[in-house]
């Protein structure tokens, strides 16, 4: 995709050099760019659903960053002619996290506890999604079940784990990032962590965030066994042991969606073994 460096350049007013392309992009392609020597990243989502949501997340991730949550600053959010969405963010210094590590889950936990009361009302209801995946009206689920007899196995097994748990409400007063992903988790020079790649900020619960980081260990294995247990123990001090059960298995869910889309057959069923780990941790404790 060309860059439409006027265009953004008109609605902003600032003047815009590319440096280079950033690695990743998941969400959407990211620059590096340049405003009279300030480093920016630029973001740009042709995608119109992801679009629409990028927009809608604008007002929510300023309104936790104002508040003291440390996301990366949204500086300019907007609509290009062919309805492309674009942002311009600050860049954030550090590297991302390349191994958890007891220290390295205790500034995850800090950092997400300033996501506590900041959920914004009439934004997108994380909590709801997440019930939702769990209870089959969610498509998610279905692409799960429907991959391969691996698929349909793991979430009979996860549906035992979240029935033996009773009714949870989930709670929604939370901000929530939506992707904990390593690569989304910046440690700063300080020691900090910071947020990057939040377009899918919403309102829930935060324990979905560490639940994700927590899948994430058994994804990619490497965290130790102290860091996968510490942070299990942070999250289920915020709300309790079942929302963390709960959470853990709907973004597994959610997760091994993706898999089954966009990857083999045995590379799903590789990660469906992964997450049956996830479910033996869970079942060990108290599910």
């Amino acid at each position: 995709m060309s860059l439409p460096l006027t265009e953004i350049q008109e609605q902003t007013g600032l003047e815009l050099r590319v440096v280079r392309r950033l690695p990743g992009g998941e969400q959407g392609g990211a620059h590096l760019v340049a405003a009279h020597d300030q480093p920016l990243v630029l973001k740009l989502q042709p995608d119109a659903a992801r679009a629409r949501r990028l927009l809608a997340a604008a007002p929510v991730a300023r309104h936790g960053v104002a508040r003291g949550w440390p996301g990366a600053e949204w500086l300019h959010v907007g609509t290009l002619a062919d309805g492309t969405a674009f942002l311009l963010q600050e860049l954030v210094p550090g590297r991302p996290i390349s191994q958890l590590d007891e220290t390295t889950v205790r500034a995850v936990v800090d950092a997400n506890s300033r996501q506590a009361g900041l959920a914004v009302a009439g934004a997108e209801d994380d909590s709801a999604q997440l019930g939702s995946v769990l209870s089959g009206q969610h498509p998610w689920r279905a692409l799960v079940q429907e991959r391969t007899p691996a698929g349909a196995a793991l979430v009979r097994r996860g549906d035992g784990v979240v029935r033996r748990l009773g009714p949870v409400a989930l709670p929604v007063t939370d901000l929530t990032h939506g992707d904990y992903s390593s690569s989304n988790l910046i440690l700063t020079p300080d020691g900090a962590v910071r947020f990057i790649d939040f377009e899918t900020v919403a309102r829930g619960t935060r324990v979905r965030d560490l639940a994700d980081l927590y899948r994430q260990c058994f994804i990619y294995p490497g965290a130790s066994a102290a860091a996968v247990e510490t942070l299990r123990a942070e999250a289920c001090a915020v709300a309790g042991p079942a929302v963390f059960a709960t959470c853990a298995v709907a973004v597994s869910y959610n997760n091994l969606a993706w898999w089954a889309v966009n990857r083999s057959v045995t590379q799903f069923e590789g990660v469906c073994e992964r997450v049956h780990l996830l479910l033996d941790d869970l079942s060990s404790g108290w599910a």
